[in-house]
C-alpha cells in the first residue's frame, strides 16, 4: 500500500513538473518572439517626385532585406524611366533606416528606329518600334532586345558583333536614337577534328551536330555540341568541345572516345508442347548492331516465341545520312505466325531527313500480307486473306539529357498512314461469308508515342506518357488489328494477349536513380482500347500496376519487373502478377 502510495505520488509530481517545464519554455518563446527586434526602411524625397504609388516605410525581421529592398526599388525606378534615380544617403537610428533618395527626371522614348538593321535582323528578332514610341525609357527592354541581335549575330557567322545607340537626342526628357549594329569579321568553320579513340567516320558527326567544314559560325549549335555527343551510344566524349578562333581559320574539336552500344538481350526457356508432348524452345531475343560500319547504322534482330507454336520475327536497318547528305533510308521486315491460325508478313521502306540530334521526317510504304493458315478454318473465327499496301509519313522529336536513364526531357512519335485494302476471297469458304464486306477498300492507320520526363531534384524523376493507335476500315478482321499487352504496353498482363482496333495507354512511373544506368521504379499503367471486327465488339479499360529495378553489373543491364493487371471489372489476384525479367549486354 505503502510502496503504491509513493510511486502514485512521483509519478503525479513528474507531471507536474512537465506541465510547469513546457510552460515556461512556452512564454519564454514567445517573449523572446515579442522581444526580437524588426528593422525599418523610410524612403524620403526631398524634391516631392518620388512616385506616389511605390511603398515609402518598410517593415523587416531580417536586417540584410532592407538593402534588397533598396535594390528592388531602384530596379522599379529605372523601370519607370527614372535614369538618374540615386540613393544620396542614409541615416541609421537604431533598427531604422532612413534612405534620402533623388528621382530625378523620367525619360520617356521620343521614338527608337531601325537605324542600320537589315531586313533579316529585324524578322528575327521581331523588333517593334511601337515599344519604344512614347514610352517611358526602360533599360531593360533595351538590353533584352541588345541580347536578342547579338544572339542572331552569334548564330548567324558574327560572334564578334557589336550593338550600340547612335545618333541619340534629348529634348524635354524625350529619347530619340537609332541602333548602330557592327558585325564585324565574319566567322567560318575551317575544320571539325574529332580527337580519341573514336574510329566513326567523322562525316557522321557533321550531319549529326550540324556543324561542317565551310559552314558559317553558329553559337547555338556550338553551346548544344556536348549534349547532343552525350546522347549517341557509340562514343563518350572526355572532354567539352573546343572552338579556336585564329585571324584566319577557326577549328571546333571533340574529344570522343569509342564505347560498346551493340546489345545483346533477352531470355530462353523451355515448355512442353501440350500436343505433342515435345520440349520446345521459347523466349525473346534482341540483337542490335549499332554502327559496326561506322557510319551510325543500325542492325537489329528480334526473335519471339512465347507460346508454343506461336512466332514473332523482326528485322530493321537504319542507314543516316546516305551519301553525307541529310537523307537516310529505313528497312524493315516483321513476321508474325499466330499458333496454327494465321501469319502475317509486314515489310517497311522509308526516306527519312534527318534533323541535328535524333530528330527527323520519313516517307514511307509499308506492304501486309495476312494469310489464314488453319486447315480447320471456320468463318466464325473472324479471320480473312488480306493484302494491304499503306503509304505514310512519320515525325520524331528528341530532346532528352541522356537516352538510357533520362531524368528530364521529351520524346515525341507521331505516324500517319492510309492505303489500298484487298479481302481475297478462300476457295474453300462459301462466298455468303463475304456478303456486305467490300473486297477492295480503303485503310487509315495512326500511331503515337510520346513521353515526358520531370526531374525532382537530383535523383528523382517523374515520366509522363502516352501511346495510342487506330486502325480503320470498312469490315476488319481478328488477323488484321494490333496487339497490345506486356512489357512495352500494359505492364501486368501476358505479351500481346489483347486484340485491338485502337487503343490509348496513359503511363506514370516515378524513378529513383541509383547509378548512371540503374534505377529504382514504380508505375500506373491505364489503358483504352475496343476491339471492332466482323464477328465481336469488345471495349475495355484494364490497368496494371507495380515495381521493378535496373541495375548495371559487369556483364551487363539486368531488369527485373512484377506488375499486377486487372481487365473487365474484375479484381486484382496476387496470384496473377507477372513477372518481367530481362538482360541487356553491351559489346
Amino acid at each position: 500500500m505503502l510502496k503504491s502510495f509513493f510511486l502514485d505520488f512521483f509519478y503525479r509530481s513528474f507531471l507536474l513538473h512537465l506541465v510547469l517545464v513546457a510552460a515556461f519554455l512556452t512564454v519564454s518563446t514567445m517573449a523572446f518572439a515579442q522581444t526580437k527586434p524588426r528593422y525599418s526602411l523610410q524612403l524620403v524625397d526631398a524634391a516631392g517626385t518620388f512616385p506616389t504609388d511605390i511603398v515609402r516605410l518598410y517593415s523587416f525581421k531580417n536586417r540584410s532585406n532592407r538593402y534588397n529592398a533598396l535594390q528592388d526599388v531602384r530596379f522599379e525606378m529605372f523601370r519607370r524611366g527614372h535614369l538618374s534615380f540615386s540613393v544620396d544617403s542614409i541615416h541609421e537610428y537604431g533598427n531604422k533606416w532612413i534612405a534620402y533618395v533623388h528621382s530625378g527626371p523620367r525619360f520617356d522614348w521620343a521614338m527608337l528606329n531601325r537605324g542600320n538593321l537589315d531586313g533579316a535582323t529585324l524578322g528575327s528578332i521581331r523588333f517593334r518600334d511601337k515599344i519604344f514610341y512614347e514610352r517611358a525609357m526602360n533599360p531593360r527592354q533595351v538590353s533584352e532586345l541588345f541580347e536578342s541581335i547579338l544572339e542572331y549575330c552569334e548564330n548567324n557567322g558574327y560572334p564578334f558583333a557589336t550593338v550600340k545607340l547612335d545618333s541619340v537626342s534629348i529634348d524635354n526628357g524625350k529619347i530619340t536614337a537609332g541602333i548602330y549594329m557592327e558585325r564585324n569579321q565574319l566567322v567560318v568553320i575551317d575544320s571539325v577534328i574529332v580527337r580519341g579513340s573514336t574510329k566513326t567516320n567523322p562525316a557522321y558527326f557533321y550531319n549529326y551536330v550540324g556543324i561542317k567544314p565551310g559552314s558559317i559560325y553558329n553559337e547555338r549549335l556550338v553551346a548544344a555540341a556536348d549534349q547532343m555527343l552525350s546522347e549517341l551510344p557509340f562514343v563518350t566524349a572526355f572532354k567539352p568541345t573546343e572552338v579556336v578562333f585564329g585571324e584566319e581559320l577557326t577549328k571546333v574539336r571533340y574529344y570522343l572516345n569509342e564505347r560498346k552500344a551493340s546489345r545483346f538481350d533477352g531470355i530462353l526457356g523451355l515448355q512442353p508442347d501440350e500436343l505433342t508432348g515435345d520440349i520446345t524452345i521459347t523466349g525473346d531475343v534482341k540483337l542490335a548492331v549499332q554502327n559496326a560500319f561506322k557510319r551510325g547504322e543500325l542492325i537489329s534482330l528480334n526473335w519471339r516465341r512465347l507460346q508454343t507454336a506461336t512466332q514473332d520475327i523482326q528485322v530493321r536497318f537504319d542507314h543516316p545520312y546516305l551519301f553525307n547528305t541529310p537523307f537516310g533510308m529505313n528497312l524493315g521486315f516483321n513476321l508474325f505466325r499466330r499458333d496454327t491460325t494465321f501469319v502475317q508478313v509486314n515489310g517497311h521502306l522509308g526516306v527519312s531527313y534527318m534533323f541535328s540530334g535524333q530528330d527527323y521526317i520519313q516517307a514511307f510504304v509499308e506492304p501486309t500480307q495476312s494469310n489464314v493458315i488453319s486447315r480447320s478454318f471456320n468463318p466464325s473465327d473472324g479471320l480473312a486473306n488480306a493484302s494491304i499496301t499503306l503509304f505514310g509519313a512519320e515525325v520524331n522529336l528528341v530532346d532528352l539529357d541522356y537516352t538510357f536513364n533520362p531524368t528530364r526531357g521529351y520524346q515525341f512519335f507521331l505516324k500517319g498512314a492510309a492505303g489500298s485494302r484487298n479481302i481475297r476471297k478462300n476457295p474453300e469458304i462459301d462466298d455468303s461469308f463475304y456478303e456486305g464486306i467490300e473486297l477492295r477498300s480503303t485503310q487509315w492507320s495512326g500511331r503515337i508515342n510520346a513521353r515526358t520526363f520531370i526531374p525532382i531534384g537530383k535523383r528523382n524523376t517523374v515520366m509522363l506518357g502516352v501511346k495510342g493507335a487506330l486502325l480503320q476500315a470498312q469490315t476488319m478482321f481478328i488477323n488484321e488489328v494490333y496487339r497490345i499487352g506486356g512489357l512495352h504496353s500494359i505492364r501486368g498482363f501476358d505479351e500481346e494477349s489483347i486484340f485491338a482496333s485502337a487503343y490509348s495507354i496513359f503511363t506514370l512511373e516515378y524513378r529513383f536513380l541509383l547509378e548512371k544506368n540503374s534505377n529504382l521504379f514504380a508505375f500506373f499503367d491505364g489503358a483504352w482500347y475496343e476491339t471492332d471486327t466482323r464477328n465481336e465488339y469488345v471495349r475495355d479499360t484494364p490497368y496494371g500496376f507495380g515495381a521493378g529495378i535496373s541495375f548495371e553489373t559487369g556483364a551487363g543491364i539486368f531488369s527485373l519487373t512484377y506488375a499486377l493487371g486487372s481487365q473487365f471489372g474484375n479484381p486484382i489476384q496476387l496470384r496473377g502478377g507477372k513477372i518481367h525479367f530481362g538482360f541487356v549486354n553491351f559489346f
